[in-house]
């Protein structure tokens, strides 16, 4: 399979013993899991038969503002830069669509590097505290509430050995005598749906398991057994954030007195929802008051063009946000005649 690299000891022992690691471990794993999906299907629904509702409503008309953000990091020589765009766009017409920018720059270091994670998800919730602005909006979150409770304390976490680079925004958004963050979450967290595409938790996969007593693990996310099971306009019965993630305060509060995101927190309802025969089941988490009829009834209108998998909001606003990938080069090595001392190589790019 490897024969061209035969005479290149080092890759030619590597490549082998990937070839190996295929063989021996790869796709014997790959082909037992497309094994449990393609025989299990009917006893997996069957096991999961009382957690399965038929949403009977329509699409609900509402003013839809998709929120996400994005983040890149170039090293050029003894200097390191970080950009991060936060990005909101609305479905109604006359709202455009928002910007957030948020830098740093210095020498290349891992303090500078702790703060790339704080300095997105700052981008990020300043986007949606300007989306929250509009009254009559529903916000749809990229990613689940519980990736952002991650992001949000790698934030403050960085106050630590980032300070110099994420204080002033922290602060400013999460620690400060009245963080901007708070407002958000304590009185608007009724206006926010988040809408995740991925799959990690596996609470359903767990139930399968002690129902059908099963002898080994699933090793499936619920993503992944739910796409079996669910038939176009089927969620399962909404549950509380701790019965998903373990814990309704996500990944613990990073600090005392932000007891108002452990509120938050502990009003999400977690729900998974294949809106039509073209779509994925999705993840939707969303605080009770809201309703789950027209949440679902929001997500059913977003996800109507089948060419797109999440729904049309969050999908603009990812394409947006990932604009900050081709500004990146205006302050990368695009200024090495500028600043010669600074913007040096450090390694190797061309190997003849």
């Amino acid at each position: 399979m490897f024969k061209f690299m035969d005479d290149l000891p080092v890759l030619g022992e590597f490549y082998q013993a990937v070839h190996e690691d295929l063989a021996t471990r790869f796709h014997p794993e790959m082909e037992r899991l497309q094994e449990v999906l393609s025989v299990g299907s009917q006893d997996f629904r069957a096991a999961l038969k009382s957690r399965i509702r038929q949403y009977s409503g329509g699409e609900v008309d509402a003013t839809v503002i998709g929120l996400d953000a994005s983040s890149r990091m170039a090293d050029a020589g003894e200097v390191a830069t970080i950009i991060a765009c936060g990005v909101a766009v609305s479905n109604r017409s006359g709202i455009k669509p928002l910007h957030i920018l948020r830098s740093a720059f210095g020498t290349a270091s891992e303090e500078l590097g702790r703060a790339k994670s704080a300095i997105t998800v700052c981008a990020e919730i300043d986007a949606a505290i300007a989306a929250a602005e509009i009254n009559d909006a529903t916000i749809l979150w990229d990613g689940g509430f519980s990736a952002l409770n991650l992001e949000i304390n790698k934030a403050v976490s960085a106050l630590e050995d980032a300070a110099e680079y994420v204080k002033p925004d922290v602060d400013r958004l999460l620690t400060g005598k009245t963080p901007l963050a708070k407002t958000l979450f304590a009185d608007n967290g009724n206006r926010l749906i988040s809408v995740a595409k991925k799959g990690i938790s596996k609470q359903y996969a767990k139930q399968i398991e002690k129902k059908l007593a099963l002898p080994v693990e699933l090793g499936l996310s619920d993503k992944a057994i739910l796409g079996r099971v669910l038939e176009p306009g089927e969620y399962t019965v909404p549950v509380g954030y701790s019965a998903v993630f373990g814990s309704d305060k996500g990944f613990g509060i990073p600090r005392k007195d932000m007891n108002w995101l452990a509120d938050f927190y502990s009003k999400i309802r977690v729900t998974y929802f294949k809106p039509h025969p073209w779509s994925s089941p999705m993840r939707v988490e969303f605080q009770e008051s809201l309703g789950v009829q027209t949440v679902l009834g929001i997500v059913t209108a977003q996800t109507t063009t089948r060419a797109v998998m999440e729904p049309l909001q969050i999908y603009m606003a990812d394409l947006l946000a990932n604009q900050c990938s081709h500004a990146m080069k205006l302050y990368g090595d695009v200024n090495a005649r500028r600043y010669p001392d600074l913007y040096k190589p450090t390694r190797t790019v061309s190997r003849k």
